[in-house]
């Protein structure tokens, strides 16, 4: 679907407006003008034909390609890139598995959720051991984010890092490693950051839906002024079979095996779900200049940012290991 340049204006003009007055002038000016250019989006859907969602670019044989080239490719292409295989010959996918963090780390504390607590979600702590063995009846609880790999430093000699670092960009920098763990049918609702992602598969598969920040509009995603975005609470669950909107749109699909290293870039909005059990890895990595690049309005919202502000975010996130949890917050939205 193409959205037409005025459209696109507008929208911008005041989601900035919204954003730049604040939570209590920004509403009352701008967001009923935002809406109504929303909806106006959505009407032009109905003539315009579905969309087939593309395959993401695979990459094989990684282990033969000279960094240099792999790193040009990743710089270089402002889309998605899936490195088949590629962890295959890692420590932690060939260690890693829930009976070994049943096992080895047992006693640790792991926070779970079932989505946002604002939008009617639940969180809840459970020991590593009582978790898994609720992972292996089909839980509904999701450590997301989790810092768990920052509480034990050890666990990160099992990863590659160096091949990932080989990859970066100049002026690129680490942001953050944080770790992922639940049973089959969890999701992750849309949403976009700054970082780029390598986000590494080591057990079980999962299904990525990755749409550009073009359309931006459509996502309609709240001013709650926090330094990552996510949709409306319309697209937290969508149904993409069934929902008209994601048939129009130019976006991916892709499914990460076990094994896989999918790279996302900045400002990507994406929608991921667990085909089954799985662990995973996702590795974080700052560039200015690739998110100017990738979107200016989402990289300016983004440094301005206020609950909590981009510096304490990324202090959070580099110091602490923590990350979207000022999400579990009652009454964010406001919408």
């Amino acid at each position: 679907m193409r959205i037409t340049l005025s459209s696109r204006m507008k929208f911008n003009f005041f989601w900035l407006g919204e954003f730049v007055l604040g939570e209590k002038l920004g509403p009352k000016l701008f967001r009923s003008y935002r809406k109504k250019t929303n909806k106006e989006i959505f009407h032009s859907l109905a003539s315009e034909k579905d969309i087939p969602l593309k395959k993401v670019r695979c990459i094989e044989n990684v282990d033969v390609i000279p960094h240099k080239e792999l790193k040009k490719i990743i710089y270089k292409s402002n889309e998605p890139i899936l490195l088949k295989g590629a962890a295959k010959e890692w420590i932690a996918f060939k260690k890693w598995d829930l009976d070994f963090f049943s096992s080895k780390y047992g006693d640790y504390e792991l926070v779970c959720s079932t989505s946002h607590l604002d939008r009617g979600g639940s969180v809840k702590s459970f020991s590593m051991k009582e978790y898994i063995s609720k992972i292996k009846s089909e839980s509904k609880w999701y450590a997301r984010f989790s810092k768990f790999l920052h509480d034990h430093p050890e666990l990160n000699m099992d990863l590659n890092k160096n091949f990932l670092k080989s990859l970066l960009s100049v002026g690129e920098f680490w942001n953050g490693t944080h770790f992922f763990i639940g049973p089959g049918q969890t999701t992750t609702g849309f949403h976009c950051a700054m970082a780029s992602n390598f986000f590494i598969q080591l057990k079980g598969e999962k299904i990525w839906r990755i749409y550009s920040n073009y359309y931006n509009p459509l996502f309609m995603a709240p001013v709650d002024r926090c330094p990552t975005f996510r949709s409306s609470i319309l697209y937290e669950r969508p149904d993409f079979k069934k929902d008209e909107l994601f048939k129009k749109l130019d976006g991916y699909e892709v499914k990460v095996e076990e094994g896989d290293i999918l790279y996302n870039p900045p400002f990507f909005w994406h929608h991921v779900q667990s085909e089954s059990a799985s662990i995973s890895i996702s590795c974080r990595f700052i560039s200015p200049l690739k998110s100017m690049r990738s979107s200016a309005i989402l990289l300016f919202m983004t440094i301005f940012a206020t609950k909590p502000s981009a510096f304490s975010a990324l202090f959070s996130s580099l110091k602490k290991g923590d990350f979207l949890n000022f999400y579990n917050q009652k009454n964010l939205d406001g919408e």
